[in-house]
C-alpha cells in the first residue's frame, strides 16, 4: 500500500497518470508533487521572524535541478554539503552568496567557493583550523555565519558559537 493511501491522503498520481510515467520514463522514476513543494515552501517563509532569517533547502535532501528550480525561484536559498553541491546550485542559477556551505569535511576547494562568493558555516573547529592556512591567502572574506546544534544545550551552544565567532574573526584578519 503506498504511503499517502496509508495515511488516509489522496495520492497525487493517479495509477493511470502513473502507468503513464511508466510507460514514458520507465522505472525507476521520481515524480514530485510542485504544487506540494511550493506550499511548504510558502508555509516556512511565512514563519514569524521578527528579526528575519533566510530560509534554506537542504540539497542533501534531494538535488535535482527541477527542485532546485522551484525553490530559486520562491527565494530559498540553499545549504550545501559539499564542492559538488556547490557547483550544482551554481549551475542551477543560485548566485554565490544564496548558499551556505555547510561541509563537515574541509573542502578541497574553499578559498575559490569563499573567493566567488559563497558563504562558509564551519560546523566543527578543526576543520576551520585545517582550512586556515588555504583560506587566508584569498582575497575577498566576505561574511561568515555560525550554525548551532540543536541537540545540545543552549548554554553550550551559545558558548560554542561564540568560540566560532572569534575563530571565524581572526581568519578574516
Amino acid at each position: 500500500m503506498a504511503s499517502s493511501q496509508a495515511s488516509g491522503r489522496t495520492p497525487f498520481l493517479s495509477a493511470e497518470k502513473a502507468a503513464e510515467v511508466r510507460e514514458r520514463f520507465g522505472t525507476p522514476c521520481y515524480v514530485y508533487n510542485r504544487i506540494t513543494l511550493e506550499a511548504t515552501a510558502h508555509r516556512a517563509l511565512a514563519f514569524p521572524a521578527p528579526y528575519g532569517f533566510t530560509l534554506r533547502y537542504a540539497m542533501k535532501a534531494n538535488p535535482s535541478r527541477g527542485i532546485l528550480a522551484v525553490f530559486r525561484a520562491l527565494g530559498l536559498h540553499v545549504d550545501a554539503s559539499s564542492d559538488w553541491e556547490v557547483e550544482r546550485a551554481l549551475r542551477a542559477g543560485f548566485a554565490p552568496e544564496q548558499i551556505l556551505l555547510t561541509s563537515q569535511m574541509p573542502s578541497h576547494r574553499i578559498a575559490e567557493h569563499v573567493g566567488r562568493g559563497v558563504f562558509l558555516n564551519a560546523l566543527l573547529l578543526a576543520p576551520v583550523g585545517g582550512i586556515r592556512p588555504r583560506y587566508a591567502r584569498t582575497r575577498d572574506r566576505g561574511p561568515h555565519e555560525p550554525r548551532t546544534r540543536q541537540r545540545l544545550g543552549e548554554a553550550h551552544e551559545h558558548r560554542r558559537s561564540l568560540c566560532e565567532l572569534r575563530h571565524l574573526a581572526r581568519l578574516r584578519g
